[in-house]
């Protein structure tokens, strides 16, 4: 499992439109992508995103999205299997968003695996009588089967009219279609055929004309148990024209306006937007108007009126622009790429649209190295760096953010993969770019874990001597500095100064605690001032850290990670299952981290010679799916590490094997065999790995002796416990 980065949030790396037009890029149209020869869990969320940024016409679309129904279908169908129903409800909307909603509203005829997905839908929620889920299933379905149209309309109509009985008898007669209004608004959002929107609009007219009727008293009665997030009678017409604009009829969206007769200040500016948006002699900045008024409200409707934009008028920077940064705001890195790349080759003399597009392809760069696709990203840095230099010369100055904070990016990810001699050549780019202390401490972790102390105390003597121009990541800095070299000089064998050195770090830690801080920044410092005091063996006062740490942002998952790891390696079997059974109450720890945390509080109870704790057992005996830590349940279960063994290939994988295997054979007394194992997840050079730092902890000091009662923090000395000779984070 890849250690968590820490202090992310603290030590994160820091006039009128030239008519002078060029001429939009390749890269502005239908940019040939290599379609995948299978989805999956691990690369879908990527690809859904990269089919997201495709143009809508683009010729490789219709194929794209069958292979995303294809996984849609059979993760559906498993969910189905598992009675997990809000999982298929997911599924569905997934795969109901696949659709250009214009192409929708046009007539499209869905694939069969979209119907077969509504199908479900409309069975697994029609018994319960969960509309929301049943109408927007039973929309699609009418646009997918021309034959049994009228029987499914009929249905649709039954539903709306059941909730609109059931709310006035229950509400009153102001309610009326209000809630049929709420399920309406969701189909269209999803599905939004002609039948829908059409259908929606004649039920936003029919309550504003009730709501028109009732008293003040009774209007808002009215809103508050409909949920509507707008001001009634004021935002029918923007609900209107939201409507059609989300299926690209601006000029509908205005006819439609115009035949409802509120009158108010923003039905009149909207009104006016429209009406210079599509006048004939409208211009680009007529569009973004338009598209900056709907975006305070929906966001997927402006980018839709962006792209308008850009296909009226395809030769203006702007346009693009508009695009660029709504797809960035809604994380479509590929549609903003291409989009600002278009706004740049437009209107090349506009720094702001190369800075832009740096930070878009430095984002598209990271989410690579992040997914480890390494040899796309190092494609992509390639790229990245002939821009900088393209930049540099045309604009004397360098852009932002920096080259060197890519360097330090690229060098984290491939670290992340185990590819530490990368990681360091990448780190040292970074340096000779602008020396940065970020780089020369992330050198200095690779030597330590490399067994240079040496080496690691020269890249952090570099470190210490750069300034901050921030006090609070000045403090930080020193405490990482100073905790690291306590950890090269014990490597060194020179004790006494290491512990000074350790002492230094906790004061650091202990200094920049006392300042207000953001409840995320707190716990981390606890987590790493914990680790400077287990190396001295102060083990009461560590363990206090660590409860501090949790209870300083309990919601935050990455905590109880750091926080079980570290109690597992030293051997804290009670508090471990503290922190484990919180964890196993958050929703924010997902099932990913609520698995190793079991693995590891079932590997020190087995060490203890203790049955492991009931509900780790059952959380894991529960897993269903294929993913990586899903199969390693398995084993840990029953020790049936041999078998896995022989079936898996990536090194990584492979690492957290043998680190499980040795668990598993040192809880059976089998201290030598686990130390072969031990090495074998050090050669991995997976240093990024929780498993690896607790790997290299038992083979130079020996596996913790396991603790089955709670430490006496008031009668426990910070003598007690043995200093650390090695423990490297």
């Amino acid at each position: 499992m890849r250690k968590l980065l820490l202090l992310a949030g603290l030590l994160a790396l820091a006039g009128c439109p030239s008519r002078l037009r060029g001429k939009p890029p390749k890269s502005a149209m239908a940019r040939p992508i290599t379609l995948p020869r299978q989805i999956n869990e691990t690369n879908y969320q990527r690809l859904r995103l990269l089919y997201a940024g495709l143009p809508e016409t683009a010729k490789q679309r219709p194929a794209f999205r069958q292979l995303l129904l294809t996984y849609l279908l059979r993760q559906a169908r498993d969910a189905e299997k598992r009675g997990r129903n809000k999982l298929v409800a997911k599924r569905f909307a997934e795969a109901a968003r696949l659709y250009s909603p214009a192409a929708v509203y046009r007539g499209l005829q869905p694939e069969r695996d979209m119907a077969l997905i509504a199908h479900m839908t409309v069975k697994r929620f029609s018994p319960s009588g969960e509309e929301m889920q049943v109408v927007p299933a039973l929309a699609v379905l009418i646009s997918a089967e021309p034959n049994n149209r009228k029987a499914l309309r009929a249905k649709l109509d039954e539903v709306l009219a059941w909730l609109d009985r059931t709310a006035q008898l229950t509400y009153g007669r102001n309610f009326k279609g209000a809630r049929g209004e709420r399920v309406m608004q969701r189909a269209a959002r999803l599905w939004p055929s002609q039948f829908v929107v059409e259908t929606l609009r004649k039920l936003y007219v029919e309550r504003m004309i009730t709501l028109a009727r009732a008293t003040p008293m009774e209007r808002i009665l009215a809103r508050r148990l409909s949920r509507d997030p707008f001001r009634g009678l004021l935002q029918t017409g923007y609900k209107i024209a939201r409507l059609y604009l989300r299926v690209d009829r601006p000029d509908e969206a205005l006819e439609r306006l115009r035949e409802i007769s509120v009158k108010s200040s923003q039905e009149e500016n909207l009104r006016r937007l429209l009406e210079q948006a599509v006048a004939p002699t409208a211009n680009v900045e007529d569009q973004i108007r338009l598209a900056e008024y709907v975006e305070e409200r929906d966001m997927d409707v402006a980018l839709r009126v962006c792209r308008d934009g850009v296909k009226r008028f395809p030769r203006e920077a702007r346009a693009y622009a508009c695009v660029g940064r709504l797809a960035a705001k809604l994380h479509i890195v590929q549609l903003s790429v291409r989009s600002y790349e278009a706004a740049h080759s437009l209107e090349p003399q506009r720094r702001s649209y190369a800075f832009k597009l740096a930070q878009q392809y430095q984002l598209r760069l990271f989410r690579a190295i992040a997914d480890e696709r390494l040899v796309e990203a190092k494609r992509l840095l390639g790229e990245i760096e002939r821009f900088y230099r393209r930049a540099r010369a045309q604009y004397g100055t360098a852009l932002k953010p920096p080259l060197a904070d890519v360097y330090t990016r690229m060098g984290q990810g491939l670290y992340n993969a185990g590819r530490v001699e990368d990681a360091a050549s990448a780190y040292h780019k970074s340096i000779r770019v602008r020396p940065s202390t970020s780089a020369y401490i992330h050198l200095a972790t690779i030597a330590l874990k490399g067994g240079s102390g040496v080496k690691a105390i020269e890249y952090l003597d570099a470190a210490a001597k750069l300034p901050s121009s921030n006090e609070d990541i000045q403090t930080i800095w020193q405490a990482r500095i100073e905790t690291l070299r306590g950890e090269a000089l014990a490597l060194l064998g020179k004790r006494p100064e290491a512990a000074a050195a350790w002492r230094r770090a906790v004061g650091k830690w202990d200094l920049f605690l006392q300042n207000r801080l953001m409840p995320h920044a707190a716990a981390e410092a606890h987590i790493y001032r914990a680790r400077a005091l287990y190396s001295l063996g102060e083990v009461a006062r560590a363990l206090s850290s660590l409860d501090k740490a949790i209870d300083a942002m309990p919601a935050r998952k990455e905590t109880y990670a750091s926080v079980i790891s570290l109690l597992v390696r030293h051997g804290h079997l009670p508090e471990a299952l503290d922190a484990y059974h919180r964890a196993l109450g958050r929703d924010e720890v997902g099932e990913y981290l609520k698995s190793y945390c079991s693995f590891w509080v079932i590997g020190l109870a087995r060490r203890a010679g203790k049955t492991p704790d009931p509900l780790a057992l059952d959380f894991l005996r529960n897993l269903q799916g294929s993913k990586w830590y899903i199969k390693l349940a398995k084993p840990v279960l029953d020790g049936s590490f041999g078998e896995l063994a022989k079936k898996t290939k990536d090194r990584a994988h492979l690492a957290e094997l043998h680190f499980y295997w040795a668990d598993y054979l040192l809880s059976r007394g089998d201290l030598k065999g686990a130390r072969v194992l031990w090495k074998k997840v050090i050669a991995s050079q997976m240093m990024a790995f929780f498993e690896y730092d607790i790997a290299w902890f038992n083979l130079h000091s020996g596996p913790a002796k396991v603790l089955q009662q709670p430490v006496d923090r008031q009668n426990s000395s910070s003598g007690a416990a043995r200093a650390l000779n090695i423990s490297h984070r």
